[in-house]
């Protein structure tokens, strides 16, 4: 197996943002990013996923061994190796589950502050900006991270995990679940004036 440098790791994800950053700005100019920069989303997921790690993993190791592995450098052993896909495997659940935990909260606070009309979109943007940041870090920085570990000799070949078809379907899930919901409300609250 060839040694993957860092350029196999960073340019795909660039080219990935770039793809979706020129098809915001086609369809809908700069103001089209206004709603994906919900910096109360970012923070408590982020922050809840970094809460999650901590239990099981030091925060620091979490980053060193992303660090590493998207640079393309070999674990010292098998064992070695085994631990950084456990340890960014953790990662990318703990990420998309703190996404999913703030959609909920965020459709909680919405539902809760119903009687105000003009909190509901900001409510709504959380709850659906969540999820997506949460599945967008997990699967595209941390599961594909989990795959490239790589041990001196060897290519491991670490299995996905349990969550593959759990996280597939949870994605469409609960954001779709989420926007009937909202329809539904809003439905209702229409037709009851």
């Amino acid at each position: 197996m060839q040694n993957r440098g860092p350029w196999s790791f960073f340019l795909p994800l660039a080219g990935l943002a770039g793809i979706s950053t020129l098809t915001v700005l086609q369809c809908e100019g700069v103001a089209g990013f206004k709603p994906f920069l919900n910096l109360e989303a970012a923070l408590l997921v982020l922050g809840g996923a970094a809460a999650c790690l901590q239990v099981s993993y030091p925060l620091g190791e979490v980053l060193r061994t992303a660090w590493l592995v998207a640079c393309g450098a070999p674990a010292g052993d098998e064992e070695e190796a085994r631990r950084w896909g456990a340890v960014l495997r953790h990662a990318a659940d703990a990420v998309f589950g703190a996404g999913g935990v703030v959609g909920v909260l965020g459709m909680i606070l919405m539902l809760s502050s119903i009687d105000d009309v003009a909190a509901i979109p900001r409510r709504m943007a959380l709850a659906l900006t969540a999820p997506l940041l949460g599945m967008v870090v997990s699967e595209a920085l941390f599961m594909p991270l989990a795959r490239r570990v790589r041990a001196p000799g060897l290519r491991l070949s670490l299995p996905p995990g349990d969550g593959g078809r759990r996280r597939f379907l949870t994605g469409l899930g609960v954001p779709g679940g989420m926007v009937a919901f909202l329809f539904v409300i809003l439905y209702s609250l229409s037709a009851a004036r």
